[in-house]
């Protein structure tokens, strides 16, 4: 078996590994981040309990993690799932394409907001999380295989 660049021993079957899990963990930053901004959307929508200034604080929480959390969370799932992995750049480098990806889905949650609404929020992250699902077979089989 040949070396990388890395001076690591060369593994074929990790970049599978790497891209199943980045997609994986992607979709489910995206369709995680889609619920939050769901929800500021419902909270907008929300008339006041009293009259005069409301405090957008939860509506603020909530936007923050969306774009803050979601791909947080594609990036921790992406570290854990490419644990085969030996060398920590690759699992880092790896995790911060998720996120990045991630935060790409998320932003292109407006457009089902601007074409449906909150249905359409609601659709597109249960779009994300269908592909999540149907991608979660092929990761766990490459995970269990090393």
């Amino acid at each position: 078996m040949g070396t990388s660049i890395s001076g690591e021993p060369a593994a074929p079957h990790h970049v599978g590994i790497a891209i199943r899990a980045v997609g994986f963990s992607a979709l489910l930053g995206g369709a995680a981040g889609t619920l939050l901004l769901w929800g500021v959307r419902t909270l907008q929508g929300l008339e006041p309990v009293a009259p005069g200034p409301s405090t957008p604080l939860p509506v603020l929480s909530l936007l923050v993690g969306a774009l803050l959390g979601a791909p947080g969370l594609a990036s921790l799932a992406t570290w854990i799932l490419t644990r085969p992995l030996h060398s920590p750049w690759r699992r880092g480098g790896f995790a911060a394409v998720a996120g990045g990806a991630g935060l790409l889905i998320i932003l292109a949650a407006a457009v089902a907001d601007n074409l449906g609404g909150r249905m359409g929020l609601l659709l597109y992250a249960g779009a994300c999380a269908l592909v999540c699902l149907l991608l979660s077979r092929r990761v766990a089989a490459g995970f269990r295989s090393t």
